[in-house]
């Protein structure tokens, strides 16, 4: 949870949640946050830094140390990507767009130089991205480019940076996402919490629309 209020736990059984990593402590206004499959946590930050934190340790560890206000992030297939916005002097490593880079080794960390641009585009303003089993990513793009008026339209780049307009959302300022069993849910970002289910089909990386 972006804010003072640090990131929380709630068992799979349901119930009240639970400290995980307190406000202020490893992390500072955790903005994003995705898991590999060995449980090893990657934390994105409100000013665009990247955190890792191995499945049994209790401690964050930074692994990307620039950026800029804003980064949506998320894990795929042993690779982190972020989106850069509002970066006019291209001090985050490079121009606004999609990037990627492989997790770095224990003691290494993420530089421009490390990196791959999928996309470089002024005319997005994500605050949520997914990832699909195909690669392709969804850009939960709120706003529009000057932040003033907000747009129900699902993007997605592919992985060779190509980008289609998938879906027009029923809600607008579509906030955060995740992929999981080839449906992709999109939460709503501050309109009574709600959450949308979206099943694009088996073919969903050939131009497939909603079912």
């Amino acid at each position: 949870v972006w804010g003072d209020y640090g990131i929380v736990r709630i068992p799979p059984s349901g119930g009240d949640y639970e400290p995980y990593m307190p406000a202020d402590t490893d992390v500072d206004n955790p903005f994003d946050f995705d898991f590999d499959s060995d449980g090893n946590m990657y934390i994105g930050t409100a000013n665009g830094t990247i955190y890792h934190r191995s499945a049994n340790a209790d401690t964050a560890t930074l692994i990307k140390s620039y950026g800029k206000w804003g980064s949506p992030m998320r894990y795929y297939d042993g690779d982190l990507y972020w989106y850069t916005k509002n970066d006019t002097v291209a001090s985050a490593g490079g121009t606004n767009g999609l990037w990627k880079a492989p997790v770095p080794a224990e003691g290494d960390t993420i530089s421009p130089a490390s990196s791959t641009q999928i996309l470089s585009s002024d005319d997005y303003n994500p605050s949520g991205l997914a990832i699909d089993g195909m690669g392709n990513t969804y850009l939960m793009d709120g706003w529009n480019a000057d932040t003033t008026v907000t747009t129900s339209e699902l993007v997605r780049v592919t992985p060779t940076g190509t980008v289609e307009s998938v879906y027009t959302l029923p809600t607008e300022n579509p906030n955060k996402a995740v992929w999981h069993d080839n449906k992709l849910y999109v939460a709503a970002g501050n309109q009574g919490n709600q959450i949308y289910v979206i099943y694009l089909g088996p073919d969903y990386a050939t131009g497939a629309v909603p079912q």
